[in-house]
């Protein structure tokens, strides 16, 4: 099963908020949420709602998250 290229840029995403350590600071997810979303063309809203979706399984998903991050449903992008 191949996965979705929106979940390919969720992955990408999520990956930078785990290495940036930027879960903890809502500004900063907001601006990389942001900056990726537009350099993935990812225009449509229903496109970036579900990318945020993703991004909010994998960081639950991986292991090395922190325990405390932003709650993601507050996030503005």
């Amino acid at each position: 099963m191949t996965a979705s290229p929106l979940h390919h840029i969720a992955d990408v995403i999520a990956n930078r908020l785990i290495r940036d350590a930027a879960l903890a600071d809502q500004h900063r997810v907001e601006l990389i949420l942001v900056s990726e979303l537009d350099r993935f063309h990812v225009v449509s809203e229903p496109d970036r709602q579900r990318v945020v979706e993703l991004v909010v399984e994998a960081i639950g998903a991986s292991a090395s998250a922190p325990c405390e991050f932003v709650d993601m449903t507050q996030v503005s992008y």
